[in-house]
């Protein structure tokens, strides 16, 4: 089986204020310590939820 590669890639997206307001929260409440780590924990709980990394 072949390794898995890992890409670093940088991504500028626009959310609505409310997500902003989510994610600024979860930083506040200590689960995160940045907006991106916060983005990372929402995208790893959603693939969990929805069955892992496609494809």
């Amino acid at each position: 089986m072949g390794r898995s590669r890992r890409f670093d890639v940088r991504v500028c997206i626009s959310l609505p204020q409310e997500y902003v307001d989510f994610l600024r929260g979860m930083v506040e409440a200590g689960e995160a310590e940045s907006i991106s780590q916060a983005v990372r924990k929402c995208i790893g709980a959603a693939m969990e939820r929805f069955g892992g990394r496609g494809g």
